[in-house]
């Protein structure tokens, strides 16, 4: 919703939804399934992402009007996960968007899937560089699949994507924003010039850290690390880098690291715009609190992340950044440390309860209570 919202000019809620699309031209029909052939992880349902707008009567909550799209079929996905992610308002007053790779989360993916006998999907069928859709990619020149979230990096020419990207944008257009670091004042509607951080996998939620334009982002993992990364400004001198697919929670990612591909060989060895490390990051293996009684077995997925700066709670939360893990059921606090920034070094377990399912996490505006989504459940949740 715009924070206007009762404002004159300003009553619209904002929506961030997969679109069932073909992005080879032609519409799709798949449903909410994907019928085998193709199979859904076999040669995926290609599908698209739209941003749009809908003008609101506020006091009765109907629409007044029809969708106004501003960013319309991007996004490109093959399988099913790793879709459209997050949207907020910053404090800036701009709309801030996250998208996911759109690529497979069984096997490694540069865009060689799809093609198969009687097959719907093509191969290639977001036509990623360098070979049109219908031509499986390989190494060392594949720019497809994961490495999708590369895509500011790619060979000159070659289209700059939306996947695994964080977006700041104008909510009246869907324009990038003047001070963006890719900003073309001649092409402000380019994916360039929306695109203020990259190279993530799967960010489904991120937050702003009060008082600040800091934002920080929940980027799920593939096999081994979550990742919780910081984002100091929306404006640095380039969009900021965190390396998905050839890192994977501040090392090499080994999947895409021995392919050699060129994307990936580049950035390893990038001294002026190296890819940034997480802020922290948690094995899937490992406890992120010893003895937290937060199962390691059922996977992980960070699905959650708020900072809390009211007053109802113990004034030791004040500050601190939360994060909950939907499939460990959990939901930890990072305190904050001396120099106000949360301390990696202080953490603690905040929720613990296996019929908990977080997959979102905000601060009530009126009490400053933490209220989490609970997925299985179908319910929200209020902490006190």
């Amino acid at each position: 919703m715009d924070p206007g919202f009762g404002s004159a000019g300003r009553n619209f809620i904002y929506v961030l939804y997969t679109h069932d699309h073909s992005p080879v031209g032609n519409p799709a029909s798949w449903g909410d399934g994907c019928p085998t052939p193709p199979g859904a992880t076999t040669d995926g349902c290609t599908v698209t992402g739209n941003l749009s707008r809908i003008p609101v009567d506020p006091t009765t909550g109907v629409a007044t009007g029809g969708e106004q799209p501003l960013i319309t079929d991007q996004w490109c996905q093959q399988f099913p996960s790793h879709s459209i992610g997050h949207l907020a308002f910053g404090p800036d007053g701009n709309l801030y968007v996250s998208g996911g790779d759109g690529a497979s989360f069984n096997n490694p993916d540069w865009g060689q899937y799809g093609g198969s006998a009687s097959s719907q999907t093509p191969a290639n069928p977001c036509g990623d560089p360098p070979s049109p859709v219908g031509t499986a990619l390989s190494p060392p020149t594949a720019e497809g699949g994961a490495l999708r979230s590369q895509s500011p990096r790619r060979v000159a020419g070659h289209p700059i994507l939306l996947s695994g990207a964080v977006l700041r944008v104008d909510p009246a257009t869907g324009n990038g924003v003047a001070g963006n670091p890719l900003y073309n004042s001649q092409s402000p509607s380019s994916n360039a010039s929306r695109t203020i951080g990259y190279g993530l996998r799967n960010l489904f939620r991120f937050t702003f850290r009060p008082g600040t334009s800091e934002l920080w982002v929940g980027d799920m993992g593939w096999n081994t690390w979550e990742e919780v990364n910081r984002m100091p400004s929306p404006t640095p001198a380039s969009a900021v880098n965190f390396g998905w697919p050839c890192y994977e929670g501040g090392g090499h990612m080994s999947s895409y690291d021995t392919p050699n591909f060129s994307i990936c060989e580049n950035l390893y060895t990038d001294t002026l715009q190296p890819a940034t490390s997480p802020y922290y990051a948690y094995n899937h293996g490992a406890s992120v609190v010893s003895g937290d009684g937060c199962p390691t077995t059922s996977g992980s997925v960070i699905s959650a992340i708020s900072f809390y700066s009211g007053d109802s709670y113990p004034g030791t939360y004040k500050g601190a950044l939360f994060f909950g893990d939907h499939s460990r059921n959990c939901i930890w606090a990072m305190l904050p440390g001396s120099n106000g920034l949360p301390s990696t070094a202080n953490l603690r377990a905040f929720v613990v309860d296996p019929n908990s399912h977080p997959v979102d996490l905000a601060a009530d505006p009126t009490s400053g209570d933490l209220l989490y989504a609970n997925f299985e459940g179908g319910q929200i949740r209020r902490i006190r």
